[in-house]
Order: C-alpha cells, then structure tokens, then sequence
C-alpha cells in the first residue's frame, strides 16, 4: 500500500482538505503537521497513524476514522484546538500519549473495547471533555491523562481498571464523583 512519508505537507498552511485513497495503508509522523485542515475522513484501508500526523491543525472540527485502524500515536491529533468530535473504529487497540492534549473543544469521546489502557498526558487539557465511554478492557490510566479537564464531572471507571497513574485528574476542579471498580490496586 501507499504510505504518506514524515513531515509531507508539514507547515502548509493552506491545506484546508484532504482525500486519502483506499490505496493508503499508513500515515508517517508530522505528515500533516500544522496544516489548515478542516474535516478528516480516513479510509478503512489505513491501518496506522503515526505520531504527530495531525498535530496543530487547529482549525480541524470533525475527524471519522473508519473501521480497520488499529493505531493512533503519540500526539497524533495534540492541539487540535477546534476538534469537537472523533470517531474511534471498533478496530484501534491504541492510544498513544498526549494523543488529544489541547483538544479544547472535544466534549465527548467513546474508547472502543480493544484499548487496554490510556497512556500519559492522553486528554490533558480538554477542557470541554464531560463525557467518556470507556472499554471495559482498560486497565490503567496513566500520568496526568485527564490533567486540566475542568469540565469533567463524574467519571465511572471500568470494571478492569488496576492502575490510576500520577496526577491522573488534577486540575479537574468539577469532578464530584468517580467510581472505581473491584480491581483497582493503585
């Protein structure tokens, strides 16, 4: 399959759209970095979105992945400032750090059951973030996930959730209520 190399439009300011073929399996790091994208629509055929790809596209509202991506990396959607709305494929099994940090506007968001954990920094700052779904299958969240999410109100953890990481929810000045399941540890 095709794959977009690293840092292939990075800085092109006047990149407001995009179509990727069904040909694409993969998009490299920064590949998109800092663009003017507005609306993503990603094929099923790409299976991995590496770090960084959509990083700083601030005025990008909408995102659909389709089913068949199994990976989104390391701040891969990171100040996306305007983002409102994500569609996660019943196929992603990852979640990389800092992956939706200063997603200012992303308000809600369903993590699909293949995700076993959320890593470090993965929502710090979504400040309009009040609703998750969680998989089931996460088990641990990690260093400042949830950092600075100051419009989160109540979360219920999933059931499998063994580890809460450093900092996991500080700065969340309106959480009221968080429920834990039988296996948390630490």
């Amino acid at each position: 399959g095709i794959t977009l190399q690293s840092n292939a439009f990075y800085y092109n300011y006047n990149l407001k759209g995009v179509c990727i073929p069904e040909s694409m399996t993969s998009i490299s790091s920064s590949c998109f970095y800092s663009c003017n994208l507005e609306i993503l629509c990603l094929p099923e055929t790409v299976r991995t979105i590496a770090g960084s790809a959509f990083s700083y596209n601030r005025g990008l509202t909408f995102a659909f992945l389709e089913e068949g991506i199994k990976s989104i990396n390391s701040s891969c959607f990171s100040t996306c400032t305007s983002l409102k709305y994500i569609s996660l494929p019943s196929t992603l099994n990852y979640i990389g750090s800092y992956c939706f940090q200063n997603c200012y506007y992303l308000d809600n968001i369903t993590i699909p059951d293949a995700v076993t954990s959320l890593e470090s920094y993965t929502f710090l700052s979504c400040y309009k973030l009040n609703q998750i779904s969680f998989s089931n299958n996460i088990t641990s969240f990690g260093q400042e996930c949830f950092n600075n999410c100051t419009n989160l109100k109540s979360i219920n953890c999933p059931e499998k959730l063994k580890t809460v990481g450093v900092s996991c929810f500080a700065n969340c000045t309106q959480l009221y209520s968080i429920t834990f399941g039988s296996e948390i540890a630490s």
